[in-house]
This record gives structure tokens, C-alpha cells and sequence, in this order.
């Protein structure tokens, strides 16, 4: 689960110059949560997905003789609550609180549920086999409130097996479920904030478990073999990234979202005097993110016939004492046509485990076909640098949210 605390402070600066080379890379991870199929113990992993890699959180000791349960996975980010039901009639929530390390008899549902999701602090489920959407309202302690249904969504046409559901931050529900009577599997979608509006995407999509990964992508998984896979929303389309590692089977009955870390991304400007971007031109963009161990920060040109001549970046829990570029901790000097850099920094080198940080981002820039011009970049922040009484130049910094654990 992901937690966003007091942010670290960080100062961009590159020199951008002509000439395009990319490079691709990704670091942020893709955390979802899931329960292993056949561990006879409701074992609940996290994954990985950007590192291929589970990791054993706790056993529930539920349903020892089901092994398709504990099931209808949902992570509540905000309190650090993952919920999850037995595969009783009604079935039974239970949610394991991380800060604690306890699990919690919530309450009770209506119906069998084999797919769920968490939306504004709700838990959300589709009753199995019916078209019968439900919310449970939730008390501050986690236990059930109520158990609302809130719309048929095919008017009783469709009758539901699962499968799983997810639901984005805009409150769209995506579906992976057989339906009775029908040999192919459906992937759909509900508009929570459009009078519950359903749309069949994609038919003959197979039944996946979903999650919406720290990273924001749609993930599916195929318990049968193991297989996990990104998923267009729009298509239904299924890429496959292979399999992960470290659980009892590799294979996982229910998914469940982890909390969303997205990287944080801002613009690259040169030109712009007095902090006025109206002056200047957006040439690319710096990205921040990190993972468990490492804080990534990269300088990446968009523009036609431009490069870097050079970085220089810092980051700190503090304030930098000077904004002159070649005073940053962090530099690097490019000979070829650099349009990609990224640095590695260990997250141990700042002492904070969740904090804040203070970045500002440098480069030289230089643009121009068939003749060079260089020019001071700087990554665009709320905070001008001459606000900190260090400098009379323009340039900015940001702060950013370690995303942790």
C-alpha cells in the first residue's frame, strides 16, 4: 500500500542541445495485492508486477477447503484496510489492517460475491451470478454500515459469474465474468457516475482477475496458468508480461488494486526570464518517481533537433544553500546527442523514509539544424528559486511525496 507523507524538496536543471536518442525506461513499481490459489491457507501476496516478484504478506486461515476463497479482494488505501469474503451464503467481509497487523470480521453481505473493488470509501461488489450491483457503506473503525444495492445493471438480461471487477479513480467499473447461458466470457464496463451505464467491450475476452496497479495500469490475470497481463480498457485487448515469482503457485484467485503512486511529471523550459513561461518553450518534461530502494528523477527532450549538453539536479530534505547548477550534488556531462537521462539515487542518502523532498532540475539545452544554440533549462515548479534568497535568476523547484510502503 502506498502513502503519500511530507514531500522531498527537488532542483532540476539540463542544457539541452540538437540531435534525438531515446532511451526507455521504467522504474516505478506496479504493486497489486492477491490471493494465492490452492495455498490451502488464504495466503495474501503482494506483487510486483513491475519486478515480476510476489511477496507473502499474512494467511488469513480462511476457507481452508475452498481453494478459490478467501476472494473479492479490495484495498481501501486510505486506511490501509484490505478487505476480502469468505465463500459462505451470505458471505462473510474480513479486512486485515497493515498498521496493525490484524484481521477484522467487517460484516456480513447479501448473496455469494466473487469480485470487488473500493471506490470512495466504499466496497463495491457484483453479486454472483445476477447483474446485481452492491455498495457497503463503512464505519471510521472498518466494520460494515450497510449494504446498499444501487442498480440491475442489464435489467435482469445478464446473469453473472466472476470473474472480477475493478473500479478507476473516476469511478468506472471494468468486469471480467462468464455469463449463464453464454459459452464466451465478457469484459464490461459500468459508469458509476452515469446512472450506472453498462457497456459489453470486448465478448469473447477471457475471465481475468483485475487490479489497477501503483502505477495506474489495468492488470489482468489468468488463474488457470498463472499468466499475467496488461489490459486496454477501451479494447479489451490483453498484452501478456508472463508470470511472477514467489508465492506457493504463481497463480492467484483474486486480485486486488494496490494504492495508486503515480510518477510525478513536469515541464522542461528554457527561455523563460523571470520565471515566466510565456517567455520560454517547453522542450520536454522531467519525471519523478521511486521504487523500494531508489528515488529516479529523468530528463527526457521532445523537441525537434534538441539534446543535452548537460544536468544538474538536487534533492534534498532541505533547502539547497546555493541555486548555481555546478553546486548540485547530482551532474552529468553528455559528448553525444542525449535527449534521455536518468538518475539513480538510493533513497537511504536522504534519511527519509516517507518524506518530502526538495528537487530542482538543471540542464543545458541546445537546439538548432544545421547550427547549435544552448540554452539554461530549468523543470517547471510552483516555487521560484529566487523566493529562497540564493539567487536573482529565474528557475524553480518542486517538492515530491516519497511513495512507500
Amino acid at each position: 500500500m502506498y502513502k503519500k507523507f511530507k514531500p522531498i524538496i527537488v532542483f532540476a536543471v539540463a542544457i539541452v542541445c540538437v540531435v534525438a536518442m531515446a532511451v526507455t525506461s521504467s522504474y516505478a513499481q506496479a504493486i497489486v495485492y492477491g490471493t494465492s490459489l490452492g495455498s490451502g491457507e488464504g495466503d495474501i501476496y503482494k506483487i510486483d508486477l513491475a519486478a515480476g516478484t510476489a511477496t507473502w504478506v499474512f494467511s488469513t486461515g480462511l476457507d481452508p477447503a475452498n481453494s478459490s476463497w478467501p476472494n473479492s479482494n479490495a484495498f481501501d488505501a486510505v486506511n490501509n484496510h484490505l478487505y476480502y469474503s469468505t465463500s459462505s451464503n451470505p458471505a462473510k467481509l474480513y479486512f486485515y489492517d497493515f498498521d496493525s497487523k490484524t484481521q477484522n470480521l467487517a460484516g456480513t453481505l447479501v448473496g455469494i460475491i466473487a469480485g470487488a473493488s473500493f471506490y470512495d470509501g466504499k466496497y463495491y461488489y457484483i453479486r454472483n451470478d445476477t447483474d446485481d450491483l452492491y455498495a457497503v457503506s463503512l464505519n471510521a473503525d472498518g466494520t460494515v454500515a450497510s449494504v446498499d444495492k444501487k442498480a440491475d445493471f442489464t435489467s435482469g438480461a445478464k446473469l453473472f459469474y466472476f470473474g472480477d471487477i475493478v473500479i478507476t479513480s473516476e469511478g468506472v467499473l471494468y468486469g471480467s465474468a462468464g455469463v449463464r447461458g453464454v459459452s464466451s466470457h465478457e469484459f464490461f464496463k459500468i459508469d458509476l457516475n452515469n446512472s450506472y451505464n453498462y457497456t459489453d467491450i470486448a465478448d469473447s475476452h477471457p475471465a481475468l482477475q483485475l487490479a489497477i496497479g501503483s502505477d495506474g495500469t489495468l492488470y489482468g490475470h489468468y488463474a488457470g496458468d498463472g499468466e499475467f497481463y496488461t489490459v486496454n480498457p477501451t479494447d479489451g485487448i490483453r498484452t501478456s508480461i508472463g508470470f511472477v515469482t514467489g508465492s506457493v503457485t504463481g497463480k492467484f484467485t483474486d486480485l486486488a488494486s494496490g494504492g495508486l503512486c503515480p510518477p510525478f511529471v513536469t515541464d522542461l523550459w528554457v527561455g523563460a526570464g523571470q520565471n515566466d513561461i510565456t517567455k520560454g518553450t517547453n522542450v520536454g518534461t522531467v519525471t519523478v518517481t521511486n521504487d523500494s530502494e531508489n528515488l529516479y528523477v529523468t530528463y527526457e527532450i521532445t523537441s525537434t533537433n534538441c539534446y543535452m549538453a548537460e544536468v544538474h539536479l538536487y534533492v534534498g530534505t532541505e533547502f539547497p544553500e546555493s541555486a548555481a547548477p555546478g553546486m548540485f550534488p547530482y551532474k552529468e556531462e553528455f559528448i553525444d546527442n542525449t535527449t534521455e537521462w536518468t538518475f539513480s539515487i538510493p533513497l537511504d542518502d536522504f534519511d527519509e523514509e516517507c518524506g518530502d523532498l526538495v528537487i530542482a532540475a538543471h540542464a543545458e539545452v541546445c537546439c538548432g539544424d544545421p547550427f547549435l544554440e544552448c540554452e539554461t533549462a530549468w523543470g517547471y515548479g510552483e516555487n521560484a528559486l529566487e523566493n529562497l534568497n540564493i539567487t536573482k535568476k529565474w528557475g524553480w523547484y518542486f517538492l515530491y511525496a516519497i511513495c512507500c510502503d
